[in-house]
């Protein structure tokens, strides 16, 4: 077969193993955006309260925050909390509200969140309160009698146990519990109860007194399109012995009621559902455990089901803790970007076509999925973000593409099959032409370009290696990308390459106004 000349001097750059001018335009490098959570981890309480004062704790911050209409199904009279001073250590206040006082008595005007509370009923009455899920890091004052709710497991330790870690049990005083009508001295060898809050009197400060501490952030675990992999730093104390840590996932009351989505590195190196529970080994002398947690993506992009929640329960024998996680499952619908990495063109010889290895080229990409109409490669999109209380907006561009493109073909519901193509036609006069130029007499207008383009969704091209991470699995879209070009030679230019996408935050709009487009 003959070998086809390039139509013009320009054009004979595009030789086999180049890639064509055209394709070498890129994307404005971007910047990380956090969206808001799509799902809560919520919990549900139940207390079994009695005529008179009741001491218990609020685990979470409570859904509905008004006293009055949060008891409004129970007998009661009046509801207390500490306050500890934001200003002076070792001071602070009691608020109250008050069922029938007059309004201007009530200095608790709200149930703030996780905490201890003393509870005054004039009748006993079962109470159930939802909440969101919410890290609590407090500690106990030296000096003052105040409320504090062990978080215990099924089977209570007693006082002694709890209290066992140096610098803890040193500083713990006298511990007081209100059962049957009285007040009564813990003793050290009695059990601790549930849900309970006891008076406690430290020597000193003490700012972490829980036997078990979880190091997870404030705001807990979130998994999304960007983050499917989280640690967390269990710490359980020094002990000669070996020790035995449960892990469970308590599904979101909020939510669709599953934990299906989440997974824990096992010991042999596999990935485990954390379901009902499983156990961790802490080996002696050991005091941190470190787990890993992942999201997996099977089955959840189809299920329709836009966020899912849980919280993690950690417990040994002698406490709990607790992580809120959250996942924001990707939906195909919004906005994509990415690049596709052009690694082969198609070099035509006597022998016959094939493709060629090539200088790697990045093109820039942003895809999109609308909720109605055709998926479209989009030539720009503008994104609001709030950072700091400031409202910034950015703008991203693929200049690969002059215009939004409509692409035509089939698309998987959860991405990993499917093929669609588009064909876009630029004329010689067209301002983006890249031939163009003018302030050359010779180049007033440039070629009459069209290019055919492939996107085939969960195929890489032979023989090319595959970069995505086995962990980032959560919003990821992947396959070939092909294109063909006619205008530059007397035979089409064929290129092609992998292309990976993952899925914006919300808050994105199709449209580049700031570029008159």
């Amino acid at each position: 077969m003959k070998r086809v000349e390039p139509s013009s001097r320009r054009a004979r750059r595009h030789q086999a193993g180049r890639i064509p001018f055209v394709l070498a335009l890129s994307l404005i490098p971007l910047t990380s955006f956090n969206a808001g959570l799509r799902a809560e981890s919520v919990l549900e309480a139940s207390y079994q309260l009695t005529a008179g004062w009741n001491f218990i704790r609020i685990p979470f911050e409570p859904l509905v925050k008004d006293p009055h209409t949060a008891l409004a199904a129970i007998g009661w009279e009046s509801l207390w909390t500490w306050v500890p001073s934001a200003t002076r250590e070792g001071s602070g206040r009691w608020v109250a509200a008050h069922r029938d006082a007059p309004p201007f008595l009530n200095t608790l005007q709200e149930i703030p969140g996780p905490g201890s509370y003393g509870l005054l009923m004039k009748s006993a009455g079962s109470l159930k309160l939802k909440g969101r899920w919410r890290s609590e890091r407090s500690g106990l004052r030296g000096g003052q009698f105040q409320l504090f709710s062990p978080r215990v497991p099924d089977a209570p330790p007693t006082l002694t146990g709890y209290f066992f870690r140096p610098g803890v049990k040193e500083k713990v005083g006298a511990v007081y519990e209100h059962a049957g009508g009285a007040y009564r001295k813990v003793g050290d060898g009695d059990p601790l109860r549930a849900d309970a809050a006891y008076w406690v009197l430290p020597a000193q400060d003490v700012p972490a007194p829980d036997p078990l501490r979880i190091g997870a952030g404030f705001g807990g675990l979130r998994f999304d399109a960007q983050t499917t992999v989280q640690e967390i730093e269990i710490d359980v104390g020094s002990s000669p012995e070996e020790r035995t840590i449960g892990l469970r996932a308590i599904p979101s009351a909020g939510a669709t009621g599953t934990t299906d989505w989440l997974e824990v590195l096992g010991p042999d190196g596999d990935y485990l559902p954390v379901g009902t529970g499983i156990s961790l080994v802490v080996p002696a002398e050991a005091s941190l455990l470190r787990v890993t947690l992942r999201a997996r993506k099977s089955g959840l992009a189809a299920s329709g089901v836009t966020g899912l929640a849980a919280v993690i329960e950690v417990s040994s024998s002698v406490g709990r803790a607790f992580v809120g996680a959250e996942l924001e499952v990707p939906t195909l619908r919004g906005i994509w970007t990415g690049e596709a990495r052009l690694t082969e063109v198609e070099r035509p010889s006597f022998h016959g076509g094939g493709y060629t290895p090539a200088p790697t080229l990045a093109v820039a990409l942003i895809f999109e999925v609308p909720s109605a109409g055709r998926p479209r490669l989009l030539p720009c999109a503008e994104v609001t973000v709030d950072r700091d209380g400031r409202e910034l907006h950015h703008t991203m561009q693929a200049a690969l593409f002059p215009d939004a493109i409509e692409l035509l073909g089939t698309l998987g519901s959860n991405g990993t099959i499917g093929v669609l193509r588009a064909t876009v036609s630029l004329d010689p006069a067209h301002p983006l032409n890249p031939y163009r130029h003018r302030y050359t007499p010779e180049h007033i207008d440039g070629y009459a370009l069209t290019r055919s383009v492939t996107l085939k969704f969960g195929v890489l091209p032979p023989g090319s290696p595959s970069d995505l991470s086995p962990f980032a699995t959560v919003g990821v879209l992947g396959g070939t990308y092909e294109e063909e070009i006619h205008g530059l030679s007397k035979e089409p230019i064929r290129v092609r390459g992998a292309f990976r996408l993952r899925r914006l935050a919300e808050g994105v709009a199709a449209g580049c106004a700031a570029l008159g487009r």
